[in-house]
């Protein structure tokens, strides 16, 4: 009966070792998808601009509305200094609030001559009502934190809200003069219908979220606060108040842990459909992805863009031509996500002597819904 025991001592510690091994596997898997489908629906909104619909929001070269850094150094965590590299990912959209509004009084002054922008009167003050007091108080709220701006669908113009406060359901606003619209994409002396009457719906707008995704050490055991995990972060900070800036994402407004256990993330473009795709080892900013504009050099995402026949406005081939170079011409993005398991364990390894970490590596391709949608000329 010992003898019978123990043999079955034996095949349970196995079996029990084989399944939280591969329960690890299993969680490891399931955060690199939950991950993918994150970067899917972000990657989806970039260059997303609906307060700006005739023209490209103005933009400081600093900070461009995509970029990647490439091999960017992690510290701080058990990954081999030699492979604790990842990729940074920054982009820009325009964020539309879940919900809309309708007006609550009639807007005056609804003709508007783009060559003068002699708009809606400044301070326009008018009501806005919603569904409920919980959707008034959001639009407060991310006026007050992110600013807003106020799309009128019966004529398509964006402006800039410069007062929000609420009374129940309904909140009372005002307008700045200056709009949004007007630009080398417009023909100027157009006249325009502007503004809106009572009932009719209107949009509201977080414009210029700058978001970025990297690999960061967190401590996550309170116990044992001196070990910490590699983590995949997603930070978010207004456009306005970093686009200058040599850090701007030094105070995000918001940080997010997507997941932990993150020891890869790697993002490579292809301008020619996927048949060449940047990236080295050597790699360190993104002027070393795009290369040089004039003789690029393959695989280099300018040299692909200059040799690529997808369609494009004539000199929109390099991503000098625009800082929305990408809504220009489709562009496919991968990115590359490793994720391992919680825990080292040696039925992680080939020869199940040496504990490890079981790695792996899902994969996400993909043309962003707003590459490749051009803002065409606008003639009247």
């Amino acid at each position: 009966m010992m003898i019978l025991i123990a043999g079955l001592g034996g095949i349970f510690k196995a079996s029990l070792s084989a399944f939280v091994a591969s329960s690890e596997t299993v969680s490891s898997g399931r955060r690199n998808r939950m991950t993918l489908d994150m970067l899917y629906e972000d990657l989806n909104q970039v260059g997303m601009l609906p307060s700006t619909l005739f023209d490209y929001p103005q933009v400081d070269s600093t900070n461009p509305p995509f970029r990647i850094t490439p091999n960017v150094a992690y510290t701080g965590t058990d990954v081999p200094l030699s492979q604790a590299k990842a990729d940074q990912l920054d982009f820009y959209y325009d964020d539309i609030l879940p919900f809309d509004g309708t007006l609550g009084t009639d807007l005056a002054n609804t003709s508007d001559q783009v060559a003068s922008e002699s708009e809606l009167s400044s301070n326009s003050t008018f009501a806005l009502n919603f569904r409920d007091a919980d959707q008034a108080q959001q639009v407060v709220d991310s006026y007050t934190t992110y600013g807003l701006y106020i799309l009128f669908q019966s004529s398509g113009y964006s402006y800039k809200l410069t007062s929000a406060s609420r009374s129940g359901s309904s909140v009372t606003a005002t307008i700045s003069s200056e709009g949004t619209y007007a630009g080398t994409g417009v023909s100027t002396g157009a006249t325009f219908t502007m503004g809106g009457v009572n009932g009719s719906v209107v949009t509201l707008i977080r414009p210029g979220r700058y978001v970025r995704y990297s690999i960061k050490p967190k401590a996550l055991d309170p116990s044992n606060p001196s070990v910490r995990t590699p983590c995949l972060i997603r930070e978010e900070v207004k456009y306005d108040d970093v686009k200058s800036s040599t850090d701007p994402f030094a105070t995000p407004s918001t940080s997010l842990l997507i997941a932990e256990n993150i020891s890869g993330f790697k993002v490579s473009l292809s301008g020619d459909g996927g048949n060449t795709w940047t990236g080295k080892s050597t790699d360190t900013t993104w002027s070393d992805i795009t290369g040089p504009a004039a003789s690029p050099v393959s695989p280099q995402l300018n040299w692909q863009l200059a040799n690529s026949s997808a369609p494009a406005r004539t000199g929109m081939r390099n991503t000098n031509s625009s800082p929305f170079w990408f809504r220009e011409i489709p562009v496919l993005v991968r990115v590359d996500v490793t994720t391992r398991t919680a825990n080292k364990r040696t039925e992680h390894t080939s020869t199940q002597t040496t504990a490890d970490y079981k790695q792996l590596t899902q994969t996400l391709v993909l043309t962003p819904r707003h590459f490749g949608l051009a803002y065409q000329p606008m003639t009247y």
